[in-house]
C-alpha cells in the first residue's frame, strides 16, 4: 500500500535530471494553449503559463483561472507514465492558489488499465509551498500524476498555480506475494437465498432460505471452501458481489450457483445505459487478487455493465452457463502478472456454455498475464449497428499485457461463435472484430469456432503461433486478418472464408488478408465468393507479408480476384485450385455455398477435388 507525507516549506526548485521521471515539470514548455507533455481533462477554466510567479526559484508555472461553473467534479492536468512495479517513489512539487484548498497535487496508480490506489498531496494555500506524496505501486504498473482544482460557481475568479513537478525512484518496494498463495474465505456452510426468502430464514435450507433483502453479499460471506450459494429462481435488482476469499483446492472449491426453484434460473436486473456506456457499469461479481477455485454457474443478467470481472492472479476459476444481456461487457479476465514472475497471472480458467449480447464492448476480454485458459461452447453478439454507440467492439480478446516480458498464452477456444460487431466511425476505417489476439500473446488456438456479420475482421490476430482449426468466418470485411510474423505464423487448417462485404468505412473486403510484416500458412482452406480471396498487404520501407497455401480453394465470382499481391513471393501456391466462374480455371464444383452458411453442412465441399479444400461437417 502507499502513503502520504504532505511537506510545507519553501521550494528552492529543482533542475530536470536523470532522475526525474516527470516531463516539462516546470511548465515552460507549451504546445499552443497548452503545456507540452500534459493531457487536459474536465476542465473548463483558463489555463495559461505564468511568468510572474512570485516563487525566486521557479520563472514558470502552470495558471489556472476560474473564469466559470464547473460543477462539483474537479478539474484535471495529467500525466500518464509506466512505473516499475513493487517500487517506492516521490512525487513532489509547488503549488499555490489565491484562495486556501483550491488545489493539490494527485497520485493514481494503474494496474491492468484499472484503478488501484488515489492518494492526495496537502492543499493549496496562498504562499508557495512544496508537498510530496510517497507511494509504493505494488502491483501498479503505471501511474498518472495530477493537478487538480476545484471549480464551484463559488471560486470563479480565483487562480490556482503548479511549478517544479518532480517524480523520482526511491528503491524497492513491499516484495510481491508468493504467485501461489491463496486467499481462502473464513469456514462456512451451504446457504440458500430466494428473493422472498422462507422459513426462519436463516439460509440454511430453501425452507428456511435467506431473502434478497437480507443482503446476497451478507450470504456470499456466510460460505465457505467447499461451500456453495445456492440462488433460487427470481429477480435480484442492482446487486454488486465482492469474492475476497475463494476455496481452498480443487477438493473444496467455493461455489456460487443458480437453481431452477420454479421460476427458472435466476434473474439479475440493473440499469444498464447503451447509450452512455460509461455511466453505468455495474459488475455481478468482483473476484478479487489471489482468490480461487472458484465456480460460478447458472446465472441470468440483463442490463449490467459486466457480469465477471477477476482481479487477477487467480486459478482454478470456472464460469459455466452465464448469460448476460444488454450489457457493456461480459466477462474481465485480469492476470496480474508482474514481470518478475510472469507465469503468476491467472491460470487454469475455464469458461463454458456462456453466451453475451448484445453489448457496446466486448463478450470476453482477457489480458495481464492470462494462462491455460479453455473458453467452450461461448457465443458473443454485439447487436449490430443499433447497439454501435461505442467504437471497438469485439467478442473475445486477448490483449496481453503492458508490461516486458509478461504475455498472454497458452488460450484454446472451442465451438465458439462472435458476431455483429458495428463500428460507427463514419467515412474512416471500420473497426469492430469477432476474434482478436493482440501481439503481447501467444499459442492461441481456435477450434470449430465461427466469425460472422463483423465490419472488420472475423479473426483480427497479431500474436505469435496463432492457430485456426476447422474454423469458418463469412460476410466480414476481412474474414481472415493475420499480422503474425514469420518468425511465428498463423496457421490454418480446414477452414472457410467466403462472401466477405465492406459494410462501410476505408478498407477493402477479402477473405484471406496479411500484413505487410505478418506470415500465413493454410492447408486444406477454401475461399469463395470474396471481392478478393487472398490479399497480401504490401508497404513502403517494410516490404510484403507472406502467404503460403497448401491444397487450397481460390474461387471467385466474374468480377472478384483471386489474389492482390505486390510481388510473385508474397503467394505461394503449393496444389491449389484456383478458379474465376465463367472465365478461367478449374471449378472446383463445391456443394450448394450459400452466403447464409455458417457451418454443419456440405455446402462447401468441393465435389470435383475431394482431396482439396475445407470439408464438413467434421466426422464424430
Amino acid at each position: 500500500m502507499g502513503w502520504v507525507a504532505a511537506l510545507v516549506m519553501v521550494s528552492t526548485g529543482h533542475a530536470q535530471d536523470a532522475s526525474d521521471l516527470i516531463r516539462n515539470g516546470d511548465f515552460a514548455q507549451w504546445s499552443g494553449d497548452r503545456p507540452a507533455g500534459w493531457v487536459v481533462r474536465k476542465n473548463k477554466q483558463q489555463l495559461s503559463q505564468a511568468t510572474e510567479t512570485g516563487h525566486e526559484a521557479a520563472p514558470t508555472a502552470l495558471q489556472v483561472e476560474l473564469v466559470r461553473d464547473g460543477g462539483s467534479g474537479y478539474g484535471e492536468i495529467l500525466q500518464k507514465l509506466k512505473l516499475e512495479p513493487y517500487t517506492r517513489y516521490r512525487l513532489s512539487g509547488d503549488i499555490r492558489s489565491s484562495q486556501n484548498g483550491l488545489g493539490i497535487y494527485q497520485v493514481k496508480t494503474i494496474r491492468s488499465g484499472k484503478e488501484v490506489e488515489r492518494l492526495n498531496s496537502d492543499r493549496s494555500s496562498a504562499s508557495w509551498k512544496n508537498v510530496a506524496i510517497e507511494f509504493d505501486t505494488a502491483g501498479a504498473d503505471e501511474v498518472q500524476v495530477l493537478c487538480r482544482y476545484r471549480q464551484k460557481a463559488d471560486n470563479i475568479g480565483q487562480r490556482i498555480w503548479w511549478t517544479n513537478v518532480k517524480l523520482e525512484k526511491l528503491g524497492e518496494g513491499a516484495p510481491p506475494p508468493d504467485p501461489d498463495h491463496l486467499e481462502t474465505a473464513d469456514p462456512g456452510a451451504d446457504q440458500f437465498i430466494t428473493p422472498q426468502g422462507a422459513g426462519n430464514r436463516d439460509g440454511s435450507s430453501w425452507d428456511h432460505a435467506r431473502s434478497a433483502a437480507d443482503g446476497l453479499q451478507a450470504a456470499l460471506d456466510a460460505v465457505g471452501p467447499g461451500d456453495t450459494l445456492h440462488i433460487g429462481s427470481g429477480t435480484y435488482r442492482d446487486v454488486s458481489l465482492v469474492l475476497a476469499g475463494g476455496g481452498s483446492g480443487e477438493d473444496g472449491r467455493l461455489t456460487i450457483k443458480g437453481a431452477d426453484t420454479g421460476g427458472g434460473l435466476p434473474r439479475f436486473v440493473s440499469d444498464f445505459d447503451k447509450d452512455h456506456p460509461s455511466r453505468s457499469v455495474r459488475v455481478l461479481l468482483k473476484v478479487q487478487p489471489h482468490a480461487g477455485f472458484v465456480t460460478v454457474e447458472g446465472l441470468r443478467l440483463e442490463d449490467y455493465g459486466v457480469a465477471v470481472v477477476l482481479n487477477g492472479p487467480n486459478r482454478g476459476v470456472r464460469i459455466t452457463d452465464v448469460a448476460i444481456t444488454r450489457s457493456r461487457e461480459g466477462v474481465i479476465v485480469n492476470g496480474g502478472a508482474i514481470p518478475h514472475r510472469p507465469e503468476s497471472g491467472t491460470r487454469d480458467l475455464v469458461i463454458r456454455d456462456c453466451s453475451f449480447g448484445p453489448y457496446t464492448k466486448r463478450g470476453i476480454r482477457i489480458r495481464g498475464g492470462a494462462h491455460d485458459v479453455l473458453i467452450i461452447n461461448c457465443h458473443a453478439d454485439a447487436g449490430g449497428r443499433e447497439w454501435a454507440t461505442e467504437r471497438f467492439a469485439m467478442g473475445f480478446t486477448v490483449e496481453g499485457s503492458k508490461m516486458d516480458g509478461v504475455k498472454d498464452h497458452d488460450i484454446t477456444y472451442e465451438r465458439c461463435t462472435s458476431r455483429n460487431h458495428w463500428d460507427p466511425n463514419g467515412d474512416k476505417y471500420w473497426n469492430a472484430d469477432g476474434f482478436v489476439a493482440e501481439r503481447r500473446a501467444s499459442n492461441i488456438t481456435y477450434r470449430d469456432c465461427g466469425a460472422f456479420d463483423n465490419t472488420d475482421g472475423g479473426w483480427d490476430i497479431k500474436a505469435e503461433n496463432p492457430k485456426l482449426i476447422n474454423c469458418v468466418a463469412l460476410r466480414n470485411k476481412r474474414n481472415f486478418r493475420f499480422w503474425s510474423s514469420p518468425e511465428s505464423p498463423a496457421v490454418m487448417v480446414n477452414c472457410v472464408g467466403a462472401y466477405a462485404v465492406k459494410s462501410g468505412g476505408t478498407g477493402s473486403a477479402s477473405s484471406l488478408w496479411v500484413n505487410s510484416t505478418g506470415a500465413v500458412r493454410a492447408e486444406r482452406c477454401t475461399f469463395v465468393g470474396d471481392p478478393t480471396a487472398v490479399d497480401v498487404h504490401w508497404q513502403e520501407g517494410r516490404g510484403s507479408g507472406r502467404a503460403t497455401l497448401e491444397r487450397c480453394i481460390l474461387a471467385a465470382t466474374a468480377s472478384g480476384r483471386l489474389i492482390a499481391a505486390h510481388d510473385d513471393q508474397a503467394v505461394t501456391l503449393i496444389d491449389c485450385i484456383e478458379y474465376i466462374t465463367g472465365s478461367a480455371g478449374r471449378d472446383p464444383r463445391l456443394q450448394n455455398p450459400q452466403a447464409g452458411w455458417e457451418g454443419g453442412d456440405e455446402a462447401f465441399n468441393s465435389t470435383a477435388f475431394p482431396e482439396h479444400g475445407a470439408r464438413f461437417p467434421l466426422s464424430p
